[in-house]
């Protein structure tokens, strides 16, 4: 979605002045839109469910997708509560891919997320929990 650009190009611009201070290594960050990975209203055999975690399909592509990225830092959108990013997080670790340094924080919308998993020691928190930004009239 549109309006989570910022917050995502804002969090992508931290992790990169953070890793930039780590020893000259070869660093992947990633940043990754992962389309409503929460329990929301669904299509479940053509009719409205609610409640419904993302499709175990669409998980699997998105854990195979980023596996084969293996990214060192992954900055994630549009994930639901922290249970949602601890879920991918287990996932890509069963997968081949460790990412047990985490930070959850919530962007403008109240439903849909922010995250962060990475192999590096996170050594300053400094999320912003309380974010406010203008799109047009809104």
């Amino acid at each position: 979605m549109k309006r989570f650009l910022s917050i995502q190009t804002a969090l992508s611009a931290l992790m990169l002045a953070t890793l930039a201070a780590v020893e000259r290594e070869s660093i992947t960050f990633c940043s990754y839109n992962l389309e409503n990975y929460l329990s929301m209203e669904r299509f479940v055999k053509g009719s409205r469910e609610p409640e419904q975690p993302k499709p175990q399909k669409q998980i699997a592509a998105i854990i195979k997708f980023l596996t084969q990225i293996k990214p060192d830092t992954l900055g994630v959108c549009e994930i639901g509560q922290e249970a949602d990013l601890m879920d991918l997080q287990r996932r890509l670790k069963e997968a081949g891919l460790d990412l047990p340094n985490f930070e959850y924080c919530h962007g403008g919308d109240p439903t849909r997320r922010l995250g962060l998993l990475t192999r590096l020691p996170i050594v300053s928190r400094q999320s912003v929990m309380d974010l406010k930004y203008k799109i047009g009239d809104q």
